[in-house]
């Protein structure tokens, strides 16, 4: 039966749905609030909700004035995004418990009123997913990259400032000083928050899609340009005014200073679009204030069904996920601990190494293992093996491919290899990587619960299947490396030691790396 309700009802219909989509998911939502606070990355998503919020509220006459045509769209969206929630859950995948929460609310005005009801919602939600957390693995890959291009370029600025520069990878040596590009000065921290706001600029912009794409697209190479500068900047504080100049406040103050010069530059380039287009840099004229304001006085007629639909099926299924996931912890298998690894392998002996306190706090193993094995003959052939009792968000395995660039090395050539013959299950990556006049054989894969994974795409799927089905997230990476010469002939020598190696430490690992 389909009842008629005032224009009032619709929004405070919509807002009750919406508060009890929020109530049975507040801790999934305080998860990403915290994370908001603390991660860098992502503070200006408790701004970005803010203005998404400010947004729905903004057009609440347009939507009590729309007419309503219920979707079964909606509705399957809402499954999609309880199912992706349930198994989000299950794996303890973080980011997509946050995107799935952002689809629920998606849903809820699709299926109540069609893709009309759905239209003032839509770029609030975009804003929304704009400001939820990549997957670690995304993040990584990003934060790489943006590493290595930043550092490019600001030795580019160091060298027109008329400063002698060497670059190896991130590692910027300016003669008296060595300066290094880490993690934090990728400027990924000033890209994700300046795309929330060029994405707000090209959205209220008056032009085409092509203009405005140009207007969200800017904010990278702004991004990219200005945490080079800021690096060039810092290479010129410390050699002039010592390594406390670049430090405490003033690196911080560095920081804010860039990013707001960024946003200077993202409103010139806002400004010549407009002066381009329009010849006027007047408000009016270049900005739609007005977008997804009022349609008009038109009944809004609903159904209560499809709202009452939604909440029934909101409510069931998170009692439902409540119930599976609530017994579910992770299964810890025994193990020895890497301290009582072998000290004699393939007749050589250990000569053990140890990682900095930094690398142990990026790389968050839960054990350890690396050394180099040596004999009076023999090239020494290095190993190293990394534990994870848990792969959750925060604390997945990283991949060497990761890093190898980062420290200057170049990857020459680059294949997968099967261990069968090693006496492994599995795939392994064969590296062959150069730095000078350095050369190295790597051998390196991803041990998950006795099989070897190369690819990082089969990795992730194992480690999803393994904790839905069996509650396992443990893994470990096992690296190998040797020397090489410069002959064909000396690779072929080293990859018989290597992998002459490999099969003495194949029989070993299951006491370590349990299967």
């Amino acid at each position: 039966m389909w009842i008629a309700t005032k224009a009032r009802d619709v929004y405070l219909l919509l807002m009750a749905i919406f508060a009890i989509a929020a109530l049975l998911f507040v801790q999934t939502l305080a998860e990403l609030v915290i994370y908001w606070l603390q991660t860098p990355e992502y503070g200006h998503g408790i701004l970005i909700a803010g203005i998404a919020g400010y947004l729905v509220w903004q057009r609440r006459k347009a939507i009590a004035s729309i007419p309503a045509t219920p979707s079964p769209f909606g509705l399957l969206l809402l499954l999609f995004a309880l199912a992706l929630f349930l198994v989000s859950s299950l794996g303890d995948v973080r980011a997509g418990k946050f995107y799935a929460v952002t689809f629920i609310f998606a849903s809820i005005p699709l299926a109540l009123g069609g893709t009309k009801l759905f239209r003032p919602f839509r770029f609030p939600i975009i804003l929304i997913l704009f400001s939820v957390p990549l997957h670690p693995v995304l993040n990584q890959h990003l934060t790489r990259e943006l590493q290595l291009i930043s550092s490019d370029i600001g030795v580019w600025f160091i060298r027109a400032m008329g400063m002698p520069v060497l670059q190896d990878g991130n590692i910027i040596n300016m003669g008296s000083f060595i300066m290094l590009v880490e993690e934090a000065c990728s400027g990924l921290r000033y890209l994700l928050p300046l795309t929330g706001i060029s994405l707000l600029a090209a959205y209220y912009f008056k032009a085409n899609l092509l203009v405005r794409s140009f207007i969200f697209l800017s904010s990278v190479p702004i991004t990219v340009m200005m945490n080079s500068l800021r690096i060039a900047v810092t290479g010129w504080l410390i050699k002039y005014y010592g390594a406390s100049a670049a430090e405490g406040f003033l690196h911080d103050f560095e920081g804010w200073f860039v990013f707001l010069a960024a946003c200077g530059l993202l409103a010139g380039v806002l400004a010549i679009v407009a002066l381009a287009l329009r010849g006027t840099l007047s408000f009016a004229a270049n900005i739609d204030a007005g977008k997804d304001g009022v349609i008009g006085p038109v009944s809004w007629v609903s159904s209560l069904k499809p709202a009452a639909l939604v909440v029934v099926v909101l409510v069931l299924s998170t009692l439902l996920i409540h119930l599976i996931t609530a017994s579910r912890a992770d299964v810890q298998p025994k193990r020895d601990s890497f301290s009582s690894f072998p000290l004699v392998l393939d007749g050589r002996d250990l000569y053990p190494d140890v990682l900095s306190e930094r690398i142990l706090g990026i790389l968050k193993t839960d054990d350890y293992f690396i050394g180099d094995f040596y004999d009076n003959v023999r090239p020494p052939i290095n190993l190293y093996m990394a534990y994870y009792g848990s792969q959750r968000e925060g604390s997945l395995i990283h991949s060497p491919k990761d890093c190898l660039p980062a420290g200057g090395w170049e990857i020459e050539s680059t294949e997968i290899i099967q261990l069968q013959s090693l006496g492994l299950a599995g795939d392994a990556n064969r590296v062959v990587i150069s730095k000078g006049d350095q050369k190295l054989l790597v051998y390196y894969w991803v041990a998950q619960q006795g099989i070897s994974y190369a690819k990082e795409s089969d990795l992730y799927y194992s480690l999803l299947k393994r904790a839905i089905l069996y509650g396992r997230t443990e893994g470990s990476l096992v690296r190998l490396f040797i020397p090489v010469g410069d002959t064909e002939s000396d690779m072929i020598k080293a990859e018989a030691e290597l992998q002459a190696f490999v099969r003495q430490v194949a029989p070993v690992l299951p006491k370590y790396i349990p299967e």
